[in-house]
C-alpha cells in the first residue's frame, strides 16, 4: 500500500527529473519559502487528508489522497512585476499539467503498477505569496490508490528517468554563409574550406581552425631584367624599401672621334674602357652643384673671401661613394688638407695636400663626377723617358707602354683627352684665374713650370698627340707639339699626367 512517505518520494523524484523545476519541499503552507534559500522554480506538497471508499470481502478498497501542490517562482529585480507574474503563471501551470499527465498515463515517475487514479484536479493562480512575493499556481488534486487493510508493501523501489526527445540542432557560421542541421544525438562533419595563398594558389584545409596563408618569395626586377631584391617574407608595415646599388657617373668621351695609334684616347673609348655598368638600382646620380659656395666647404671662409663666394665645380649635389659631397678626394675620401689661409680653393689644393697624414695614395685623386682617377703630379721615369737632352725622344708607342704599366699601385691607365686638359680640373690654360696650378704639381724646367698632357687627340698626323703647358711669366700657354722628333725645346716631353677608370 502507498503511504504518504511513498508519495513524498515519488514527488521528489518527479522534481529531480524535471527540466524546469529546481527544488521540492513538503509540509504545511507555512513551510513554503523558509530561510533555507531554495532554488526556483520550486514545487511544494501539502497533504490535506485522505478519504477511504468502498471495501469488499477481501478487504479491498480505495484510499483517496487530497493534495495541494504549489508551483512557485520568485521575481527578479530586472523584470517588470506584472509581466513576470504573467510569465511565471503560464510556465508553472504547464508544470502542473506535466504532473497530472505523468500520473494519468506518462508513467515516467508514477508507475502503472501503483494504480494511481486522478479523481479530480484544478489549478488556480497565485500572486504575491509569502514573504518573498512568490508567484505561480496551486494544483488541487485527489489521487486514488488501491487500499488493502493487510497491505504493508512499499510500492516504489526504483525509478528511471526517461529523456524526452530533443529537436534537431542548427549549425551555422558567424556570418550565416554556412548553415546545416543535425539530429539530436547525431553527428555532423563540417566541410573543408578552400584557402587562397598570397601567390593565388589554392589548397584545401579543415574548417574551424587557424590557418596561416603561405607567402611565396617575390623577385623584384627592373625593366632590363636585372634583379633588384628578393622579398622572402611579408615586410613589416607592408612596405619594401630598396637599397641603392651604386652611383651613376657622368659619361665621358674624347673630343676627337678618330684614333691615330693603338692605346690613344679614342682607341680606349671604342674598346669600352670608358664604359661602366649603370647600377640596377641607382642610389644617386653624380651632378655638379652649380650654385655651390664656400659655405658648402668650410665654416670659416678663407681670408679676404666670403662664405657666398662660388666654388664651382668642386661640390656635388649628392654624396659621393665616401658619403660626402666633394667632387675631388684622395682615395681615402678626403678633400685636400692644405692650409686654407686666403686660398679659396684649398680643398682642391693637391700640391700642398699631406698624403701621409691622410693615409692616402700620393698624388692620386678621384673625380666623383666622372668616376675617373687622375695623377696630379707629373710622371717621370727618370731614365728611359727623361727627355731633357737634345737627342730625339722616345716614340709615342713607348709612352703608351709606360702609361699602361702599374703606377701608385693601380693599373688600367690611359692618356688624358684634350677636353680634360682644359676642363677636367679647371681651365688649365689660365691657371692664375682658377686653381689649376695648385691642383697639378708640374715639373720645373729651365726656370719655368711645364706640364705635358700626352693625349691621343691631335689635329694632324705630324703633331702626334701631346699638349704642353709652360709658364713664361705671363699667361700659361697650351700648345700642340710633335712627339720629340728633334731636339727643339717644344718637341721634348719631360713628363705627363694620366687617368684611369676608378669606378
Amino acid at each position: 500500500m502507498l503511504t504518504y512517505n511513498n508519495l513524498v518520494d515519488i514527488f521528489t523524484l518527479f522534481v529531480d527529473n524535471h527540466l524546469i523545476l529546481k527544488s521540492f519541499s513538503h509540509g504545511g503552507a507555512d513551510d513554503i519559502d523558509l530561510s533555507k534559500d531554495p532554488s526556483y522554480p520550486l514545487m511544494h506538497l501539502l497533504y490535506t487528508g485522505s478519504d477511504y471508499e468502498g471495501g469488499n470481502e477481501a478487504g479491498a478498497s480505495s484510499k483517496v489522497y487530497n493534495l495541494e501542490v504549489y508551483f512557485l517562482d520568485q521575481p527578479t529585480d530586472k523584470l517588470n512585476k506584472t509581466d513576470h507574474q504573467k510569465e511565471v503563471i503560464s510556465d508553472l501551470e504547464q508544470c502542473a499539467e506535466d504532473l497530472v499527465a505523468d500520473i494519468r498515463g506518462g508513467f515516467n515517475v508514477f508507475k502503472r503498477s501503483d494504480n494511481f487514479e486522478v479523481r479530480s484536479f484544478s489549478v488556480v493562480p497565485l500572486e504575491e505569496e509569502e514573504s518573498n512575493v512568490l508567484s505561480g499556481v496551486l494544483l488541487s488534486i485527489s489521487l486514488s490508490v488501491p487500499y488493502l487493510n493487510s497491505s504493508c508493501s512499499i510500492p516504489l523501489t526504483t525509478a528511471t528517468f526517461t529523456s524526452v526527445v530533443c529537436e534537431s540542432a542548427t549549425v551555422k557560421n558567424s556570418d550565416d554563409t554556412y548553415t546545416n542541421t543535425v539530429n539530436s544525438g547525431g553527428s555532423l562533419t563540417l566541410p573543408d574550406v578552400t584557402v587562397t595563398d598570397v601567390n593565388g594558389t589554392t589548397r584545401t584545409e579543415a574548417s574551424v581552425k587557424d590557418i596561416t596563408c603561405a607567402f611565396s618569395s617575390i623577385l623584384v626586377k627592373d625593366s632590363a631584367g636585372n634583379t633588384l631584391t628578393n622579398i622572402s617574407s611579408y615586410p613589416v608595415g607592408g612596405e619594401v624599401t630598396l637599397a641603392g646599388s651604386g652611383i651613376v657617373y657622368e659619361p665621358q668621351h674624347p673630343t676627337a672621334n678618330f684614333s691615330m695609334i693603338t692605346g690613344d684616347s679614342w682607341y680606349n673609348f671604342t674598346s669600352g674602357n670608358y664604359d661602366r655598368t649603370i647600377p640596377a638600382l641607382p642610389s644617386s646620380y653624380a651632378t655638379i652643384k652649380r650654385n655651390a659656395t664656400q659655405a658648402d666647404v668650410r665654416a670659416t671662409p678663407a681670408t679676404g673671401t666670403s662664405g657666398t663666394d662660388a666654388v664651382t665645380p668642386t661640390i656635388l649635389e649628392e654624396n659621393n661613394a665616401f658619403g660626402n659631397k666633394f667632387r675631388y678626394t684622395d682615395d681615402q675620401g678626403n678633400a685636400s688638407n692644405a692650409t686654407v689661409g686666403s686660398n679659396l680653393m684649398a680643398h682642391v689644393d693637391w700640391v700642398n695636400h699631406n698624403w701621409a697624414s691622410a693615409g692616402s695614395t700620393a698624388y692620386y685623386v678621384i673625380d666623383h663626377l666622372t668616376g675617373f682617377g687622375y695623377t696630379v703630379q707629373y710622371e717621370d721615369d727618370g731614365g728611359i723617358y727623361n727627355l731633357q737632352n737634345t737627342a730625339n725622344g722616345q716614340t709615342w708607342e713607348d709612352w703608351i707602354a709606360y702609361i699602361n704599366g702599374t703606377h701608385h699601385g693601380y693599373t688600367g691607365w690611359m692618356p688624358l683627352d684634350c677636353g680634360e686638359v682644359m676642363n677636367a680640373h679647371g681651365a688649365c690654360a689660365q691657371p692664375q684665374l682658377t686653381w689649376a696650378d695648385n691642383f697639378f704639381k708640374f715639373q720645373a724646367l729651365a726656370g719655368s713650370t711645364r706640364g705635358a698632357f700626352l693625349t691621343g687627340e691631335t689635329s694632324s698626323i705630324v703633331n702626334t698627340g701631346f699638349l704642353l703647358i709652360f709658364d713664361t711669366g705671363n699667361l700659361d700657354l697650351i700648345r700642340s707639339c710633335t712627339k720629340a722628333k728633334d731636339g727643339s725645346f717644344f718637341n721634348r716631353i719631360a713628363n705627363c699626367f694620366m687617368k684611369r677608370k676608378h669606378y
